[in-house]
């Protein structure tokens, strides 16, 4: 029938693009329907999509539900709190994420050092 993860991570990235969260969300369901919602592709788009569109709780719900979490999906996790300064949920997810002996990526990285930039520059502010 045509759904794949390759088709679905773009079909994800088109309703970003556009603004569309509920074709979003009804591909998320496709996605839960064909067994793709935890795929290594599949899933960081739905965390990204989530946080894209402001709704942290859903991309939390969509990373919690994955086993076996890679450095992709902590990352991708993390933008987002960063992009909505939720800098303490980033340091979270990086002690937890740490816990579990996975090695920092690129995109872990730069989370955490604009983590402590925006931190900082908050204390210097005030």
């Amino acid at each position: 029938d045509g759904v794949d993860s390759f088709n679905l991570v773009f079909a994800i990235k088109a309703c970003v693009g556009l603004g569309l969260l509920e074709n979003g969300m009804l591909i998320h369901g496709l996605a839960m329907k064909h067994g793709l919602d935890k795929d290594a592709y599949v899933a960081p788009s739905l965390v990204e999509m989530y946080a894209q569109f402001g709704t942290m709780e859903n991309a939390q719900k969509v990373f919690d539900e994955i086993p076996g979490r890679n450095s992709l999906l902590w990352g991708v996790l993390m933008k987002g709190y960063l992009k909505y300064s939720k800098e303490p949920e980033v340091f979270r997810l990086f002690y937890l994420m740490r816990d579990t002996g996975l090695t920092l990526d690129a995109l872990t990285l730069i989370c955490l050092a604009k983590a402590c930039g925006n931190i900082f520059a908050g204390k210097e502010g005030r």
